[in-house]
């Protein structure tokens, strides 16, 4: 599992944790302001094109009162001076169109043939506006106004220059992380050199000389209490180990001692044994033999049995 799954130093989790940190703030605070600036833009924009549209009804009003559509169609003529106006039409009472204007000249019957309610629509990247136009309270008409509406030209321009800011963003971020990782990775590593030191050597007089408060302070002094506990205990292990060398030595010395004792005493009784037998087996031979030869008395007999 360690050739599929690494293990990752400290330092590269803490990169990487400040960096996924740092990413997804900037990326939601630049999806907020994305929004935010998209919103405000479709809202500037249909402002903008009512205003426009009430301009043009208001300056149309005459002319629809008296029926006067070369009027009409000379106030939509000042529409040329706003590039991004597509078409526009202006509808009389009854919803008929009274005046058309369009950017590249189109058909009319490419227009809207009836007036829709007041509002506005976005569709297929065009704002369309619908502006009632009344006279002394009393309605006398409609003015549409349909223009391009960039609103994914903007988003991507914007979502460029948040890209830009993200990135810079995330690089301040890793050097800002790598000039505090110190604070933790130098006290860690001097922990783990230590730590390293203590498996290879088998040397508890070891210590982690550095001062650090909080958590790692607390880690720190909990190691080398840990390292002075094991050493008090190796060296005690040491001094029992010494002892029963000792003992066991002089249990192998007595023990040769008890054999060496056992030898002699089976050597003393074999020669004891054998000194013995060999002098008094000719005499109990003759004694045998007297007492076959010889008669004796009834008290000689026990005696010489004895």
């Amino acid at each position: 599992m360690k050739f599929l799954f690494p293990v990752e130093s400290v330092r590269g989790k803490l990169t990487r944790m400040a960096m996924t940190t740092a990413f997804v703030a900037v990326f939601a605070a630049a999806l907020s302001m994305l929004v935010y600036d998209l919103e405000s833009f479709r809202r500037t924009w249909v402002e903008d094109i009512t205003a426009q549209a009430r301009l043009v009804g208001r300056a149309a009003a005459p002319a629809l009162s008296f029926s006067d559509g070369q009027a009409a169609a000379d106030n939509l003529a000042m529409l040329r001076a706003r590039p991004a106006v597509l078409e526009s039409v202006i509808f009389d009472a009854h919803g008929k169109p009274f005046a058309t204007y369009s950017r590249d000249a189109r058909a009319a019957s490419e227009f809207p043939k009836t007036p829709e309610g007041a509002g506005h629509t976005i569709a297929d990247g065009k704002l369309s506006v619908y502006v009632p136009v009344t006279e002394n309270g009393e309605y006398i008409g409609t003015v549409y106004i349909s223009e391009v509406f960039p609103l994914v030209e903007r988003a991507q321009s914007y979502a460029w220059i948040l890209g830009a800011v993200m990135l810079v963003c995330l690089c301040l971020a890793a050097l800002v992380s790598a000039s505090l990782q110190g604070a933790i990775t130098r006290p860690l590593g001097a922990i783990t050199a230590v730590a390293r030191e203590v498996m290879s050597r088998k040397d508890f007089g070891l210590r982690v000389n550095i001062s650090e408060g909080g958590e790692i302070g607390t880690l720190v002094d909990a190691l080398n209490g840990m390292l002075e506990e094991l050493g008090h205990r190796a060296q005690a292990l040491e001094a029992t180990n010494r002892r029963l060398e000792d003992e066991i030595r002089v249990r192998e010395e007595a023990e040769a001692a008890l054999r060496l004792a056992d030898r002699r005493k089976d050597e003393f009784l074999a020669t004891l044994s054998h000194e013995l037998r060999n002098p008094l087996a000719p005499m109990r031979s003759a004694l045998d033999v007297l007492k076959l030869k010889f008669a004796l008395e009834a008290g000689s007999e026990r005696l010489l049995a004895i």
